[in-house]
């Protein structure tokens, strides 16, 4: 907790731990020193917050129409992130080379995939990343479905976080028309699925550690 101690200034570790008890709304971030997992950890902020936010949209009496488009922006960042998640995990075990300022300014999903993907194609990586590479380089998997149809809403991540682009051309066609709750089933499913992959990639990392702990005098 030395960074939450910098944060408060004189006050101590019991002290500043003892307002998290007593008072809600503390938030402390950066603080792991781990690309990854904060990465994971945002990726699965965004995804609930999409959940909540459908919920409560859906239960409710009444909604505007662009009450919808937070909604859906939410499930598309959280949906970068997990990628971004993955591929910053396969990169750290592989010999392929990933240029991690372009990476991290890409928000076109097909084109984290294709990364994602020359990176899984390391003759020498672990057979985890072979299975992985199955499922991304397949168009008839049910990830690479949802993949593909996200990027058709929102291409280039902006959709439904402006009307209008730079041009001042609207972002949607006319009339544009969707269910949400349909829309936000299969992002959920979607989220849920590289979620899932992001755990297994954190396990298989996790096995290695004591696999080689274990071979140590």
């Amino acid at each position: 907790m030395i960074y939450a101690v910098t944060l408060v200034g004189q006050r101590t570790t019991a002290e500043f731990l003892l307002g998290f008890i007593m008072n809600r709304g503390h938030i402390v971030l950066n603080f792991l020193n781990n690309t990854a997992v904060d990465f994971n950890a945002y990726a699965e902020a965004f995804q609930q917050a999409a959940e909540r936010l459908t919920e409560k949209l859906l239960d409710s009496n009444g909604y505007s129409d662009a009450d919808a488009c937070p909604i859906i922006f939410l499930y598309r960042h959280a949906t970068e992130l997990y990628l971004k998640t993955i591929i910053i995990m396969v990169s750290n075990k592989s010999c392929e080379h990933l240029n991690h300022k372009k990476t991290f300014k890409e928000h076109n999903l097909l084109k984290l995939k294709n990364i994602l993907l020359r990176l899984l194609n390391d003759k020498h990586s672990a057979p985890i990343f072979g299975e992985l590479y199955e499922l991304f380089s397949d168009n008839e998997s049910s990830t690479n479905k949802k993949i593909k149809y996200l990027d058709t809403l929102d291409e280039r991540s902006i959709s439904f976080r402006y009307p209008t682009d730079n041009e001042g051309e609207a972002n949607l066609p006319d009339h544009f028309h969707l269910v949400l709750e349909d829309v936000a089933q299969v992002l959920s499913e979607l989220c849920d699925q590289l979620s899932a992959i992001t755990f297994g990639l954190s396990m298989h990392e996790e096995t290695q550690i004591e696999q080689k702990l274990a071979l140590e005098p």
